[in-house]
């Protein structure tokens, strides 16, 4: 069996001491939300993310349309070759 603390109260014809003053310097000195958490650091790093992804996935946007593109570039060609093809037979 442990021991226990009781607290007691007792009363006594002093004044009560009261708790120190805080100088103002260092309640202009104490952490900020911002500060304490680098909160503007974490911001900037998110948006530089959230930037890289965004240009990132435009690349893979680009990338992706390239076959397209060749898919129409040949077909243009094609249709152009035959048009010449029987341009020469008829004349």
């Amino acid at each position: 069996m442990t021991p226990s603390t009781i607290a007691t109260i007792t009363t006594s014809g002093e004044a009560p001491i009261l708790p120190p003053t805080i100088p103002s310097i260092i309640l202009e000195n104490l952490p900020t939300f911002n500060s304490a958490f680098r909160f503007e650091e974490r911001l900037r790093s998110l948006e530089t993310s959230f930037f890289e992804f965004r240009h990132t996935n435009q690349f893979a946007d680009a990338v992706s349309a390239i076959p397209d593109i060749v898919h129409q570039y040949m077909d243009q060609q094609m249709k152009e070759a035959v048009r010449e093809a029987v341009q020469i037979q008829t004349d």
